[in-house]
């Protein structure tokens, strides 16, 4: 429950910000803010992945099939791209590049995982632990449904930091 209020606090914080911005100046926001917009966006193209690939049973590395990108991959602070991983059946990663030398970088994933007769969407984004202009390398898929994806050294959970304030 913690980890929800945590998520809908930020998603309400970004709903805040995009209203009170002037969308052509966004020079003024802070890093931090800078920051939130590209790992809501992250965790947005992720949650219209997983419905791609309901409908498709297929990931998309075409920004134009997505409800949320519709062919944005660039924004005023950061670049987008979209990457099989390692191949559009199994799963997808999203990177997030800042435009500035003083944001971090995002990294996120999600890939299809066998469970039985079913198969099941498991997700993460990894964020750098500092300032980068190099996105954290994509998480290795995991084997099975429990397995846990892990950020690579350099990068940690973007969501457990938000589920942890």
């Amino acid at each position: 429950m913690r980890g929800s209020k945590a998520i809908f606090s930020v998603a309400a914080l970004v709903v805040a910000i995009a209203g009170c911005t002037n969308s052509s100046d966004v020079s003024n926001l802070s890093p931090v803010t800078k920051e939130v917009e590209a790992k809501e966006s992250v965790g947005a193209i992720l949650f219209d992945q997983r419905t791609y690939y309901i409908e498709n049973q297929a990931f998309t590395t075409s920004a134009s099939n997505l409800r949320t990108l519709a062919n944005k991959l660039d924004t005023p602070n950061y670049i987008y791209k979209l990457k099989a991983k390692p191949n559009q059946r199994t799963g997808i990663a999203v990177t997030a590049t800042p435009k500035r030398p003083n944001l971090r970088s995002f990294t996120g994933v999600v890939f299809a995982v066998n469970a039985g007769k079913q198969t099941l969407t498991i997700s993460e984004i990894c964020e750098t632990t500092e300032p980068s202009k190099q996105p954290p390398a994509a998480p290795s898929a995991p084997r099975g449904p429990r397995d846990v994806i892990r950020c690579p050294v350099g990068s940690r959970s973007a969501i457990a930091v938000v589920a942890q304030q």
